[in-house]
């Protein structure tokens, strides 16, 4: 909170002509500076709750419902979600979209079925670590991750001990685009074209310059599920 603050309050007093925040974490003190703010502000793959402004973003409940969906259609049916901070709207849209999926198909969420961390390669391990300390026959046999680098971490907890994906457990995850790409496999993911949103982001400014009263507009691009090796069919 305090980087975006501190960038915010920059830009003001340095008389730049735009902003773009991506993936910014709503507080009260964020919104308060961003009404302060005369400049155009674009948000990228993310929305603010309390406050209406220019969105370029990906349908992120539909990314969780999504990728649930996949796992549940090759017969998954004990699937953990490893989700980023509740605070962040984004994952608690993408933890949304998993609960219902869940809930569609008549399936019970688990009680640590959601496990909420910051969207790092340490927290991933982290979980992957509890999935290792589970008795085999009641581990889950699926795990949708919000983020790559989460699930680089938890992959390579689970390699560690001798659990193999997807093999022993499927993975899918959001945002591969992030990951490290050092990994033994290829995962399936649930993406945003990035250069897509990019351009979105930049023409919305532009539009946003020449007509600063226009109503504000809010760009949603649909998820887009890449199949690679991480998933089996049970």
């Amino acid at each position: 909170e305090k980087v975006e603050a501190d960038s915010l309050q920059y830009a003001r007093s340095s008389g730049l002509a735009g902003i773009f925040m991506l993936n910014a974490m709503e507080c009260d003190g964020l919104i308060s500076l961003l009404k302060s703010i005369e400049i155009p502000v674009i948000l990228v793959n993310r929305y603010l709750r309390s406050m209406d402004t220019d969105v370029v973003t990906v349908d992120n409940y539909r990314c969780g419902y999504l990728a649930t969906e996949y796992l549940i259609q090759h017969g998954h049916r004990n699937i953990a979600h490893l989700a980023g901070p509740a605070s962040s709207i984004t994952c608690s849209n993408r933890a949304l979209g998993y609960r219902d999926a869940m809930k569609s198909a008549g399936l019970p969420v688990p009680d640590d079925g959601i496990y909420f961390a910051d969207r790092t390669y340490d927290d991933g391990y982290t979980f992957g670590m509890k999935i290792c300390e589970t008795p085999p026959e009641q581990r889950f046999t699926a795990v949708y991750c919000t983020a790559g680098l989460m699930a680089d971490g938890m992959a390579d907890a689970l390699w560690s001990k001798g659990i193999r994906i997807p093999e022993d457990i499927s993975v899918i995850c959001n945002d591969d685009s992030q990951r490290s790409h050092k990994q033994k496999i290829k995962l399936t993911c649930v993406e945003q074209d990035p250069h897509t949103m990019g351009v979105a982001a930049a023409m919305l400014y532009l539009e946003r310059l020449k007509a600063p009263k226009h109503p504000i507009k809010r760009i949603v691009y649909p998820p887009v599920l890449i199949e690679h090796e991480s998933v089996r069919s049970v």
